[in-house]
């Protein structure tokens, strides 16, 4: 048996609201589910008793990605839904650098995670010179593309 033996996707045709997804989860026995903090937000405000319809037992990992999680919102999921979700960082262009795990998230619920290995995470200042973990460059470009020969310093090679 492989990790990927049974793969059920859910596109937005198949699950239009927070409710329908909980309805597939529990059709399906759906294990793990890749999403955005936003379907996160929505499955947090549906009432409690709409959500308790639905047999959950079966979801065990719900990764998220995509943009930010709010802090108060890792935590408010936990507490709804239990301990299951891991908050992955990373870019489109490299795929995940660091993941959060439960336990991490309800130490801090605002943290990225650790690297996974192999990883090296280095913070950068604009002129490429180290900073250190935990501080954020007072402004950044938005759009690295629109200035690439500030940005390809930057690149170690």
């Amino acid at each position: 048996m492989t990790a990927l033996e049974h793969v059920q996707v859910v596109g937005p045709h198949q699950a239009t609201t927070a409710e329908e997804l909980l309805e597939l989860i529990d059709t399906h026995q759906i294990d793990t589910l890749v999403t955005v903090p936003v379907i996160l937000r929505r499955l947090v405000e549906l009432p409690r008793h709409i959500r308790r319809r639905y047999d959950l037992t079966s979801l065990r990992c719900v990764a998220v990605s995509g943009s930010a999680l709010p802090g108060e919102l890792a935590t408010e999921f936990m507490d709804a839904f239990g301990d299951i979700l891991y908050n992955l960082y990373g870019s489109t262009e490299a795929a995940f650098a660091t993941c959060a795990a439960p336990d991490d998230l309800r130490a801090d619920p605002g943290t990225a995670g650790k690297p996974l290995a192999g990883v090296h995470i280095e913070v950068l200042d604009l002129r490429g010179r180290r900073g250190r973990i935990g501080s954020a460059p007072r402004s950044a470009p938005t759009t690295p593309w629109r200035s690439p020969p500030r940005w390809q310093s930057l690149i170690r090679r």
